[in-house]
């Protein structure tokens, strides 16, 4: 398993934009924005749409860290 921290900042918590993101998902034409938000706000290769995907339809395991996500990625 590869693990990934997705780290907020002063400006962003990153817990809560994932919280609204996958009560957002619940809606399909809203997805690709969603997505989009994700794969071109944190920069990291195995961030892909896939996995995105996969992390707002709650099918990846991951944890809220204080204001960090952190997600399990299979290898």
């Amino acid at each position: 398993m590869l693990t990934l921290t997705l780290e907020s900042t002063p400006m962003l918590n990153t817990a809560g934009l994932l919280r609204w993101a996958i009560n957002g998902y619940k809606f399909k034409k809203d997805r690709k924005r969603l997505r989009r938000v994700f794969t071109e706000g944190f920069t990291h290769p195995r961030l892909t749409d896939e996995v995105v995907d996969r992390l707002l339809k709650g099918e990846l395991p991951h944890k809220i860290d204080g204001e960090n996500v952190v997600i399990e990625l299979p290898d």
